[in-house]
């Protein structure tokens, strides 16, 4: 970031100087701009908004302008060079700050943490991954980016409902099904709620691993009968949680290896 002084060496647009960026908060103002690259030293000794603007501009963008403009009014009129430093407020290069101030204001829910400390294959947890960051390949996903489809309703029920990830792994009567057949129920919430639920529900030290195995294995059910044609059932998917949780429990902890072994033989 920049502390303006005689404004030569800081571009108007693209550069942080009054703590923040004139492209990014004023975006439609600089979408009637003319020069994207011009300094600020220039931007501020021009005579006319035309100069800087393609004329007429909007209400919205006028708004901007006025605003901006009083930002410039307010710099010091100085021949003094401008003074650099880091984003943080110092001099000098850091990794260990560029870290923390690059990651230090998202607000992550716990869930993410969960993810990545289970002893799920690395090809589950990238999947559930996606499948909380909404990214999976459903066909609401596949629908928005403009992929022509027979259908973007679930496949793996009669409600003629589209293919969203919330329906797919907790609204869907199959998915519930599923779910009924390791003792817990979902309801209609979101999916992080639901997630935090079925932990209270399962209440077990790797009950993500339980969660994650299920989305799996009705991921796999429906993916079976759209590329193979198998009608998914209760049987087939509880069939495959237990495998699927035989290998998961081959690389978990050793303290916890036996108490999930007792955990699926209840559950089978």
């Amino acid at each position: 970031m920049v502390n303006i002084q005689d404004g030569l060496t800081c571009l108007f647009w693209d550069d942080m100087w009054l703590n923040r960026v004139p492209k990014i908060q004023f975006l439609e103002l600089y979408s009637f701009a003319r020069n994207a690259n011009i300094s600020l030293r220039a931007a501020s000794e021009a005579q006319d908004p035309s100069e800087l603007f393609h004329i007429p501009i909007s209400e919205i963008a006028l708004q901007q302008l006025l605003a901006l403009a009083q930002d410039i009014s307010s710099l010091p009129e100085t021949d003094d060079k401008d003074i650099w430093s880091y984003i943080w407020g110092s001099p000098f290069s850091s990794s260990s700050k560029a870290y923390k101030h690059l990651t230090r204001h998202r607000l992550v829910h716990a869930a993410f943490n969960w993810l990545w400390k289970s002893a799920c294959q690395n090809k589950h947890k990238v999947y559930f991954w996606l499948l909380l960051n909404g990214r999976l390949s459903t066909r609401e996903l596949l629908k928005r980016k403009n992929m022509v489809l027979p259908s973007f309703t679930c496949v793996c029920c009669t409600l003629s409902v589209e293919e969203l990830v919330c329906h797919l792994f907790i609204n869907c009567p199959f998915a519930q099904l599923c779910w009924s057949s390791i003792g817990v129920v979902v309801g209609q919430d979101d999916a992080f709620t639901t997630l935090e639920n079925l932990k209270i529900q399962l209440g077990v030290p790797f009950s993500m691993d339980i969660i994650i195995t299920m989305c799996w294995c009705i991921w796999m059910q429906r993916n079976d009968l759209i590329f193979r044609g198998i009608q998914p059932t209760q049987d087939q998917c509880h069939r495959h949680f237990g495998k699927e949780f035989s290998l998961v429990i081959l690389r978990a902890k050793v303290g916890l290896k036996q108490f999930m072994s007792s955990w699926l033989e209840a559950h089978l």
